[in-house]
């Protein structure tokens, strides 16, 4: 998580914070699939989508 930059967490955190709705997990995906690898994509999905 630490190729996130800060700005892109605290959105994140935010949205996750009354649960994610279907656009806010669409656009979350989005902007972290710039900074992480498919490996630790698809770990972050996995938790964010057991929330």
């Amino acid at each position: 998580m630490n190729k996130l930059p800060q700005k892109e967490m605290q959105q994140i955190s935010g949205a996750m914070e009354g649960g994610l709705t279907e656009q806010e997990l669409r656009e979350i995906e989005q902007v972290i699939s710039k900074y992480l690898t498919s490996e630790e994509y698809d770990n972050l999905m996995e938790v964010l989508q057991t929330e």
